[in-house]
């Protein structure tokens, strides 16, 4: 079941910036986590930070990951395990909603399916969904 994990806030002598964090699934070793993320701000770097902040970071970051965790993982993750699957923005000009999405990549789907949650490719549109209704309540 897809819930509200957090909602991080930080303005540490800068900008404001606030992200939810909802859980979609976690592995059997409870290591390694899949959540859809909710930016309101969309500062530089705004999820990596707040994520390594709260101490866990993205697979794959160099920059703001775990040097050895990601080494246990370098065989099948060469690059952030990041995805902008859905992004609703106002049209600059009509100011009418758009939605955007784009498919999760090959290799990030390997990671889920191989490491998190097994049936994910056969549930992914339901698990996606769910995560985006609970956003809406």
């Amino acid at each position: 079941m897809c819930s509200l994990l957090l909602r991080k806030s930080c303005s540490h002598g800068g900008r404001s910036a606030s992200t939810e964090f909802y859980h979609i699934a976690t592995d059997e070793a409870d290591q390694l986590t899949l959540l859809r993320v909710v930016i309101e701000t969309g500062r530089t770097h705004q999820i990596r930070v707040h994520l390594k902040h709260l101490r866990a970071p993205i697979l794959g970051d160099d920059v703001y990951g775990y040097e050895l965790f990601n080494k246990k993982f370098k065989r099948s993750v060469t690059r952030p395990l990041l995805h902008a699957y859905q992004l609703k923005v106002e049209h600059p000009i009509t100011g009418q909603p758009l939605s955007l999405e784009a498919p999760i990549p090959s290799d990030f789907l390997r990671v889920i399916d191989n490491q998190i949650c097994p049936d994910f490719a056969q549930r992914q549109e339901e698990l996606l969904f769910r995560a985006e209704q609970y956003n809406k309540d």
